[in-house]
């Protein structure tokens, strides 16, 4: 029978030493959760592994408002959700689709320059805009579908609503005139309206798979797949395109008279705003227009250092 050689250890803070009869000396060093060892045979590194609870079991317990993951905003906001209906099931009536979006549009009022009337609103509207209140308002929309022609009767009244106060932009920026007007318009529009309108759509976009397993089949695949065609920021840009953009560009009839007058901010923003519009599908008429004011930006005057 094979004899077991006795050892003997000795620790000095995180460091453990150990003899063994034959004066066979290893040296240890403990760290948390690794243990680093001298001996190249016996070298080893042991990760602790956190033991977790899944969402999944919590919510199987009965609680709605659970912690999600850390990094998972998308969980998080489906909790907010569910503890957000849970609140609401004290109505008597739950909203339909179209009242349930009369609710998030008239909430979604102060992102266009058009609706804010008096001077608290112009100048601190976004104090009033709370982007997670926003949200739960567009999820209350899609969980009051009961039917697959409640989705598409959403996506429609949306696009219209959508079109509609983007082209009340038109004339906001009287004070300026021509191409001017147009670029402070954009400014406006791009820099203010679109970031809080794409936030309020996100969920849309990063939780499809969450929101729909607030339904059962054959609704959550018809979502799944609807859901894969809306493109918020495609069809905002769209609508500034169609009945912003093009209606005064078509009334500017010579865009070299114009583009002399522009300093270098003004020619980077009107530059920036037809890039971007151009790449817009579909183009249709507006691409002869956008592509000569384009050219003519080019040909008559060489952008500069907009800071300059």
């Amino acid at each position: 029978m094979k004899k077991m050689a006795k050892t003997r250890s000795i620790r000095i803070g995180p460091i453990v030493v150990e003899i063994s009869e034959g004066l066979s000396i290893n040296v240890f060093l403990r760290k948390r959760n690794k243990i680093i060892t001298s001996n190249p045979e016996k070298s080893k590194v042991t990760t602790k592994r956190r033991r977790t609870i899944s969402n999944e079991f919590i919510l199987s317990k009965g609680s709605v408002s659970s912690i999600a993951p850390r990094g998972s905003k998308a969980s998080s906001l489906i909790q907010q959700y569910k503890h957000y209906i849970k609140c609401k099931r004290s109505e008597k009536d739950p909203p339909t689709v179209l009242l349930a979006w009369k609710e998030l549009n008239l909430a979604m009022k102060p992102l266009f320059p058009q609706h804010r009337t008096n001077g608290n609103d112009v100048n601190d509207w976004r104090k009033g805009i709370v982007v997670e209140e926003l949200n739960l308002l567009l999820l209350r929309c899609v969980s009051a579908c009961e039917a697959i022609r409640d989705f598409d009767d959403l996506v429609d009244t949306a696009r219209v609503s959508l079109t509609l106060d983007i082209s009340l932009i038109n004339g906001m920026k009287k004070e300026y005139h021509g191409i001017i007007e147009l670029i402070e318009e954009w400014k406006m529009f791009y820099s203010e309206s679109l970031p809080y309108i794409e936030a309020t759509f996100l969920p849309i976009t990063f939780e499809r798979i969450e929101i729909a397993q607030l339904f059962e089949e054959p609704m959550k695949s018809y979502w799944l797949k609807k859901s894969e065609q809306i493109n918020v920021k495609v069809l905002c840009l769209w609508a500034f395109r169609t009945f912003v953009v093009i209606p005064k560009l078509k009334k500017i009839s010579n865009a070299a008279t114009y583009l002399p007058k522009l300093n270098n901010p003004q020619r980077v923003s009107l530059l920036q705003m037809i890039s971007i519009i151009f790449l817009v599908k579909p183009i249709e008429e507006s691409e002869v227009i956008l592509l000569n004011w384009l050219r003519s930006l080019i040909l008559n005057q060489t952008i500069g250092d907009p800071v300059s």
